[in-house]
């Protein structure tokens, strides 16, 4: 549950190893191995902020696709594509409805990308550049500071799937 909501493996270490002495490793075995526990049930979702960024993995440029709701900052859905088009943002965008029980309004940057994909949805969405979208552009100020642990890239030998989880 630490690392779970927020703490580094090794402090989570930290914390477990006053009870019983163990790794940073194992922490990060045991939080894979019950990682169903943490899946997000469908929600109900007034406003959903989304937004993407461009990261590395082995070598090659991916994208991370994040929807946040500004209210309760539940992550209804993380996602990893290959591109930033329309089609991705279409399937992005329909994978979180999916985790919705209503019909949020969506709250995008100035992406292209996004206009095409909420008009063929057919769902309400908005241009926001501040406010309401801070949580999400927070979401990735502190992805993009894990990232950097690894020099901007993620591990060499990481793997799409892995990255997902």
């Amino acid at each position: 549950m630490l690392y779970h909501y927020g703490l580094s493996l090794r402090d989570c270490r930290i914390v477990v190893s006053s009870y019983e002495m163990v790794s940073h490793e194992a922490i990060r075995l045991w939080y894979h191995k019950t990682s169903d526990l943490f899946k997000i049930q469908k929600g109900t979702h007034e406003i959903i902020a989304v937004d993407e960024t461009k990261v590395r993995i082995r070598g090659k440029f991916h994208i991370v696709w994040a929807a946040i709701d500004v209210h309760t900052w539940e992550i209804p859905d993380v996602w990893v594509s290959k591109g930033r088009a329309s089609i991705e943002a279409y399937s992005f965008l329909k994978h979180v409805l999916s985790k919705c029980i209503n019909q949020p309004k969506i709250l995008v940057d100035g992406g292209p990308w996004y206009k095409p994909a909420l008009q063929h949805l057919g769902i309400e969405g908005e241009h926001v550049t501040f406010g309401l979208r801070n949580p999400i552009e927070q979401w990735f100020f502190l992805l993009k500071h894990r990232i950097r642990q690894f020099y901007r890239n993620w591990p060499y030998n990481t793997k799409i799937e892995t990255m997902q989880n």
